[in-house]
């Protein structure tokens, strides 16, 4: 939803649906929008489920205006969020993350450094730029993987040509 008039005058929540909408239905640097005409009005449900689909940022593009969850991603840069910002994102394949409205959340919280799953609506903020817009802190939370105590006693951590290498065998 588009609302540069700013007709929506409602507040929803996430899990929120909404029926009636009465729009302009326009193409946006390849992303459709909704412009609303007028305020949509209450919600006509509460506490709808969505299932964010799981995807690579190879293939997020395919996604556009879809809640996706993106594992084992790694956040570029450092400090804390910032409102409209892009950040290099990399599961693989290098992608971007958008703090792109002023009111999310987790603006002003540390920028974790560890591998994360993100969930977040596919954006086209700009032509031939796919970003994943994250709409709370509880989408960016800390990816599960392999720790150190699940490892056996094995262990090996070393550094050759300017990379450090840990090695160990699963228990």
């Amino acid at each position: 939803v588009y609302d540069g008039s700013n007709k929506v005058t409602t507040s929803y929540n996430l899990g929120d649906g909404i029926k009636n909408i009465y729009c302009t239905l326009s193409m946006f640097n390849g992303t459709l929008e909704i412009i609303p005409f007028n305020d949509f009005g209450v919600a006509n449900s509460t506490n709808n489920v969505v299932t964010p689909t799981v995807v690579t940022l190879a293939n997020i593009a395919n996604y556009q205006g879809q809640l996706v969850t993106v594992n084992n991603v790694l956040i570029t840069g450092g400090g804390n969020w910032t409102s409209a910002t892009s950040y290099v994102i990399n599961d693989g394949t290098e992608g971007k993350l958008r703090v792109a409205y002023s009111d999310l959340p987790y603006i002003g919280t540390p920028i974790p450094i560890e591998l994360q799953d993100i969930t977040g609506v596919v954006y086209n903020y700009a032509i031939a730029e796919v970003d994943l817009i994250p709409r709370t802190a509880s989408d960016i939370i800390r990816a599960l993987g392999t720790s150190l105590s699940n490892l056996s006693s094995s262990k090996s951590i070393y550094s050759s040509n300017g990379k450090l290498i840990f090695s160990s065998e699963a228990n």
